[in-house]
Order: structure tokens, then sequence, then C-alpha cells
């Protein structure tokens, strides 16, 4: 039988197609890396970026994802152009993101983000999200390469075999790489080149979280990030460990004759900015705030966050975690504990109950009732939020509501009224100014203004709140705090041409960063009960520590974590893992090893404690 002859060019027509579609991807891979390198800098000017092209190592980390993700869809799909649109769309849009995100809070994207992508998308909807020529020209070579390669890219599998093996190659090469390199603490170590210093004259700095991260671009670092999606469980950790640690604790109930009434208040984006004295006030925005200090236990948090995420305040404040946890169960908590001793447990917010996913985990923390915008609170649109003359009210009426049937109330409360952005077009009332420009651009002094106006409405419903509890016959005691600062302009220009610093530097810049205050305040009713004045300069920490120092002033012992923070609280006064910061007495403190042998002890202690509260189901 003749055999039938194969031309030479048949074979290697599809060799060289597979060839150029390869050179392609490479080629295109790199120069979307190049892209998202720009967008991880532009923030910070031209030497963040010339550093990530002088470092061969951060180069390779950072367009290697995009090269992999381009592959794996020409394997899935055994067309080029899918590769190159999905490459093209992940990294780059990704990388405009974190653009964004750096621009607006100061904080990169992290993979744990994700979590909260619908409440992202409602956050920025209110920020004023410039798209810039180059992301235009950016989406437009997206679509010119892709269709390129629908056009002359023809390169495929011809067998069924054949397409396999090359995608479970991918897969394989991919797996091996992300679990090897990019989780690897020890080269990630290698590449934290902090030796640049920033076109506006800032040095990164090793203790500050967000200059860590930028240092190494944007896809490495997330990549990294990606190994705290789930909970890291402590050093030594085990259930069994845990439960005779909290043993070792004395808990106590109260005493029926000593129940008050709680009302917490979380204020959204609160700040003291009249602490700062390079400042001019022309009206006093904190003016009853101050009047409320003086009759009050009062001082400061060191929060974990800057312009956002406010639920890490909220939840470490009903915990008492070191440091904030996502929650899909039961679990023990102070507002569990509360309702253990006979409180009915309110939680309150005017905004959406599936923001954050609150409208569950209220649930698992304890609360009896939670209630929120659009349902309880009828005045509550996308556009015009309740305002806090409107919700503190309704706090005093649910409380008296709870009373009527026979409770005392515990209830948290977090207003929405002052959250960012705020204009810098124009004043909201150009008849009122409340700081002086001094050296601030118009926009930053109109946004600066305009966030001190929301301020103002503030203190006044909180004088018009503090007057109603001071004639309540029944007692109760009010706790207010901030969760964090507020966003004050893209990159924080109004903090810059205020001249305040916000560097991890120095203490100062730390605090510039972090501090918000808080108020214990209690009416007549309540000093009686608990035979203390509650007046006086408290402590500034953590907000681990808020509850603590609520019971401590209220004489009452609290559970067994409770008092585990309190032993802690004896040689630490300030955890922050999220921003790498313990203080340790009165000296601020970056590592764990600077800390003496007692305090990490103990630190690592609640840790445990903390992570099997966390994640240990209750009934």
């Amino acid at each position: 039988m003749r055999r039938s002859f194969q031309p030479k060019r048949a074979v290697k027509r599809p060799l060289l197609q597979w060839a150029l579609a390869l050179v392609f991807l490479v080629v295109w891979s790199a120069a979307i890396g190049v892209v998202s390198l720009h967008y991880a800098a532009v923030a910070y000017g031209s030497v963040l970026f010339d550093s990530y092209m002088s470092h061969a190592s951060l180069l390779v980390l950072n367009l290697l994802p995009g090269l992999v993700i381009a592959l794996l869809f020409f394997a899935l799909t055994n067309r080029v152009w899918p590769g190159v649109l999905a490459s093209g769309v992940i990294v780059l849009l990704a990388s405009i993101v974190d653009c964004y995100k750096l621009q607006t809070r100061s904080e990169p994207l992290l993979a744990s983000d994700l979590k909260y992508i619908n409440e992202a998308a409602n956050i920025s909807s209110r920020y004023n999200l410039v798209v810039s020529k180059g992301m235009i020209l950016t989406a437009a070579a997206v679509v010119l390469a892709t269709i390129f390669a629908l056009l002359f890219l023809k390169a495929r599998a011809r067998t069924g075999r054949g397409h396999l093996a090359f995608l479970l190659a991918v897969i394989l090469c991919g797996t091996t790489v992300y679990f090897s390199v990019y989780r690897s603490e020890s080269i990630y170590a290698e590449t934290e080149y902090l030796d640049v210093v920033l076109d506006n004259g800032h040095q990164l700095n090793q203790w500050a979280s967000t200059d860590r991260f930028i240092c190494r671009g944007f896809w490495y670092p997330f990549l990294y990030s990606t190994g705290d999606l789930g909970p890291k469980k402590p050093a030594g950790y085990s259930d069994a460990k845990a439960e005779a640690l909290l043993a070792r604790y004395p808990s106590g109930d109260i005493p029926e004759e000593r129940k008050v009434n709680f009302i917490s208040i979380m204020l959204e984006a609160y700040a003291d900015f009249s602490t700062f004295e390079q400042l001019e006030f022309e009206n006093d925005p904190y003016a009853f705030f101050h009047e409320l200090q003086q009759e009050s236990i009062h001082g400061y948090l060191d929060t974990n966050i800057f312009a956002g995420g406010t639920i890490d305040t909220e939840r470490c404040y009903m915990t008492g975690s070191v440091e904030m946890h996502e929650y899909a169960i039961t679990v023990d908590s102070f507002v569990r504990w509360f309702r253990s001793q006979g409180y009915e447990t309110q939680f309150l917010h005017p905004g959406y109950s599936w923001f954050y996913n609150r409208q569950n985990v209220s649930v698992y923390l304890g609360f009896d009732y939670a209630c929120f915008g659009g349902d309880y609170f009828p005045f509550f649109d996308d556009t015009t939020p309740i305002m806090d003359n409107i919700f503190m009210p309704q706090i005093v009426e649910l409380l008296h509501a709870a009373n009527d049937r026979g409770k005392p109330c515990f209830s948290m409360s977090v207003t929405y009224q002052n959250h960012g952005p705020y204009t810098g077009d124009f004043i909201y009332d150009a008849d009122n100014v409340f700081v002086r420009q001094g050296g601030m651009s118009e926009v930053s002094y109109n946004i600066f203004n305009n966030y001190l106006w929301g301020i103002n409405q503030t203190d006044a419903a909180l004088r018009t709140l503090v007057d109603t509890l001071r004639s309540e016959p029944e007692p109760i005691v009010l706790v207010l705090f901030g969760d964090h600062k507020p966003w004050l302009g893209d990159n924080s220009s109004v903090y810059t041409e205020a001249g305040i610093d916000l560097s991890f530097a120095t203490p100062e810049g730390y605090y510039n960063f972090t501090r918000t205050p808080y108020i214990i305040w209690a009416n007549d009713a309540a000093k009686e009960t608990l035979g203390s004045d509650f007046v006086g300069e408290g402590e500034d920490f953590s907000p681990c520590f808020l509850m603590m120092k609520l019971f401590d002033e209220c004489g009452y012992t609290g559970d067994g974590y409770m008092n585990a923070l309190r032993d802690t609280y004896g040689e630490l006064n300030l955890i922050s893992p999220a921003l790498s910061h313990y203080r340790y007495g009165d000296k601020l403190r970056i590592h764990l090893d600077q800390l003496p042998a007692s305090a990490n002890e103990k630190l690592l202690n609640l840790q445990i404690l903390d992570y099997y509260r966390a994640n240990h189901m209750v009934g």
C-alpha cells in the first residue's frame, strides 16, 4: 500500500501559529503588566514607577500573573483572543480599582476587599472618580488587541487530548508558582524595596502597611494578600488550649440593683481637628462635644483603620477582638453577654441591612433586634441618608420600648451622616464656614469646611440627645466614639495642605492617622445607681479595650474574656496587628521582638482566645 505523503509545510504551519500566538501573549502580558505598574504608582509619582522598573524581580512578579491568565483562557477556550481579552480586563481593571482606592482612602486593594465588592461599588458611586485619557486609551488597546488576535492568531490544539494536556500544564504550572513563589514569606521579605523617596518627598516607611504594599507594585502584593482570606490560627492554637486559658479567668454577673441602660453610638468619620494647633477656626463645630468631654470620661481610640473600614472599630468594640473577624456562625461577644444578663440588645443603623452583611452579623453577635434604613427608618434613600437629628431621637424611642417590655437595654448604633466624600466644588453653607483657608487650595478648603459642616450638625444633634437623657428617670450610660479619621481629598490632600503629618515615621504621625475621640457619659440616675461620677480624663487605647473601660467605670466584672483583656491591658494598651503597631506602657513599639517576653506571652494568649471566640459556635 502506498503511503500518503505529508508536506513539511503542513507540519510547520501549526507550529508557526503557536509560536506567533505565544510570542504575542508574552509581549501583550508584559505590556499590560507595565501599564498595571503605572496605575500602582500614579498616585505617588514617577519615582515609584522607576523603582518598579529597576528591580527585575518585581517586574517578573508583577508581569507574570497577566501571562498566566492569558494562557489559562487560551487553554480553556482553545482560542487566542479570549486569553488576550480576559488578561487585559482582569489585570487592568483590578489595577485601576487599586489606583482609585489609593487615591481616595490611602489604602491598596487587597484580596479580602473582594468580599465586599457590592459595598465598594456603592461607596465608590459617591466619589468623583475621574476617567482619565490614559484609561480610555488602555480600554481601546484591549479592544484592538482582542480584535487583532481574533483575526490573525489562529493557533489552537488540533486534538482533544492535546487541548487537555495544554490546559493541565497551564493549571499545574500556575498553581505551583502561586504556592511556591507568590505565597512565600521569604520571597516577600526579600522584595521589600523601601529605599524610595516619593515625588512629594515622603520616604517609604517600613511601619506603614500601605507603603509596604506599594513598594512591591500591585499584582504581586495583591496575590500575596490572598493568604489573609481565611482566618489564621495563632501559633500553638488548639481548642483545648483556648478553653484552658479561658478557664483561668473569672466571670461575674451584673447585680440586679446595678443594672443600667447603655446607649453606644459610633459616629461616622468623627475626629476632633481642633487639637491641631496650626488650624485656625472661625466657628467651633465641636462646641457641645467639648462641653460634654468636661462632664464625662474621655480619651482617644487608636484605631486600626483610616478613612474607611468602619466595621473594624465597630466589631472590635462589640467583641473585644484585637483585630476584625468575619462572622458566619453564632459566637460569643459582649452583646451576647448582655443578653445573658437579661438585657434587650438592639442594633441600629440608618443604612442598608446588607451593607457589610450587618443583617446576619447582628444575629451572629447576639442582637435581639436590628433596625436598618429603608426598613425601620423610612427617611433613608440612596441620596439622602438619615441625619443625626432624626436618627438619634429614635435610639431613645427604642430604648423606651425595651424598658416598657420590662428589660434594661443595650443598644449599639452606627451613624451614617458625615460619610465621605465631601464635595470640593462649593461650600454647603457659605455664610457659615468653620476653618480659615490658610495654605489650603480652594478645593481642599471646600472639602474641609463641608466635612466640618456635618460635624456641626452632629454636634447639635448630640446636644439634643444628651439634654433628653439628662431628664430621663431611668439610669442611662452613653458611649460615643469615632470609627476612623475622615477621607479628606484624594491622596489625603487636605491633611497635606493643612500640615497634618500622617506618616508612621514618628508617633505623632501615627496618632494623627489613627486617633478618634471617645466619651463615656452618665445621667444622674446612672451615677446614683453605679456610685460613680463618670468624670475625668481617660486613657488612650485600642478599640478592643473600650468595652472593658466601660465595664471598669460601671464596676462590672464581665465574662472571662473581659478579664483576659484586663490582664493584657496591664502591659499592652495598643494592639494593632493590621498596622504592625503595639504600645507597651507609654512607648509606641513596632516589632513584637521589641516587647518583653511577658507582654508577648499575654498577647499570644489573648489572640488564641480571640480566635476561639470568633470561630467557636455557641448555642
